[in-house]
């Protein structure tokens, strides 16, 4: 009876190495694992990203006799421009060079204007600008 349980007991051992060996091949796989090749030609890190802004006009702290100017600049051409002037707010999209440019209309006296440039990132910029508005005749 030793000798068969010895017999069971060797044959349950083989069973299980080879059921051990098989499920080892299907989990390390080659066909499953990248090549060097494919790890390789893959960045490791990305390209870092930052937000383009400059406000070209208008010039901080200008006088001007025209109730109407230009808020103009350059910016990432993903972003979208607030342009926000006292109450009144208004929003811009580059074009694909990322210029843009918006007329505004002033109102007499003080001006506070702020330009914001956001992403879908969440990367903002921000310029102010004070711009004066005299209704004043100079002739």
């Amino acid at each position: 009876m030793n000798l068969k349980l010895f017999i069971l007991a060797i044959i349950l051992i083989l069973i299980t190495g080879i059921g051990g060996i098989l499920w080892l091949k299907s989990v390390f796989n080659k066909d499953h694992l990248p090549t060097p090749e494919q790890i390789i030609s893959q960045p490791v890190t990305q390209t870092p990203y930052s937000l383009d802004f400059d406000l070209s006009s208008p010039d901080d702290n200008s006088l001007v006799y025209d109730a109407a100017i230009l808020v103009s600049g350059k910016a990432s051409p993903q972003a979208t421009i607030l342009i926000s002037l006292d109450s009144q707010d208004q929003f811009i999209k580059p074009d694909s060079d990322g210029n843009f440019s918006q007329t505004i209309k002033l109102k007499p006296g003080l001006n506070n204007l702020d330009v914001v440039a956001f992403d879908n990132l969440g990367n903002t910029q921000k310029a102010s600008r004070i711009v004066y508005y005299s209704t004043d005749n100079l002739e």
